[in-house]
């Protein structure tokens, strides 16, 4: 499928399965930032622009995947995906670093499907009430100027659908 790379097709073998909609899409130029997608989207609200964020400390990432509104409570979400983190340890992670196939600007929620388990640890899925059920947008990885044009419309809930289904207790939803 146009777009995922060969080793995000589990993406679209697990929502052909569940029955999950989603369209990639292909836009006219590269956005880096939830609020750049929102104008290219013709002012969507931030809500709907979904962020992956992937912390790190050395060891495996934790990702952490958000609506695009506000910032990220690091010690808050960190120390519920791994109840043995201190609120210390929590602070020393960084964003620094990105996964193997993605670059500021296209972290997805849907990685590479070798890295979960090995240089990705765990995903967090913020629940978001308001957008739990509503078409999102959301970038799909890749290195080079072209993956920056690219995103996948999905329903907010169903990444979590898809993730949980692929990876189980690696993906927490809090």
């Amino acid at each position: 499928m146009e777009g995922l790379h060969e080793e995000q097709m589990y993406v679209a073998d697990i929502a052909s399965k569940l029955g999950i909609q989603f369209e990639i899409k292909v836009h006219p130029y590269p956005t880096k930032t939830c609020r750049e997608k929102a104008e290219l989207l013709g002012g969507w609200p931030l809500d709907r622009i979904v962020k992956a964020v992937y912390f790190c400390d050395g060891g495996p990432f934790i990702g952490v995947v958000v609506p695009g509104v506000g910032r990220i409570d690091q010690k808050d979400v960190l120390t519920r995906a791994d109840p043995s983190l201190t609120w210390d340890k929590a602070c020393g992670y960084s964003t620094k670093s990105v996964p193997r196939g993605m670059r500021c600007g296209t972290c997805t929620p849907f990685p590479l499907e070798s890295l979960v388990g090995s240089e990705i640890g765990r995903i967090v899925f913020c629940s978001y009430q308001p957008v739990e059920d509503k078409v999102v947008d959301i970038s799909l990885g890749g290195c080079d100027e072209y993956t920056m044009k690219l995103s996948m419309h999905i329903q907010y809930g169903d990444i979590c659908r898809i993730l949980r289904h692929k990876f189980g207790d690696s993906i927490v939803r809090v």
